[in-house]
């Protein structure tokens, strides 16, 4: 997946990666869903903040957010 305004910069580079923590896991497994990233803007578990200082990460229980990288975030 790509992200329209990281594509303008590194049109080849990939912008958003998957939790692999989550690989397999049953959803209704996670304790607090609304906090455990299921896929986020950047890569190896680090956010890449492309837009005014954050990154979009998307939760497990479906919302998404705007953060910028010192955010706390849950990975399983």
């Amino acid at each position: 997946f790509y992200c329209p305004e990281h594509a303008r910069t590194a049109p080849k580079v990939v912008s958003y990666a998957f939790n692999h923590l989550l690989e397999g896991k049953d959803p209704d497994s996670l304790k607090t869903p609304k906090r455990v990233v299921l896929a986020y803007e950047g890569r190896g578990g680090k956010l890449e903040t492309h837009h005014d200082g954050k990154a979009g990460v998307v939760f497990a229980d479906g919302h998404v957010e705007m953060l910028d990288a010192k955010a706390k975030l849950l990975w399983k």
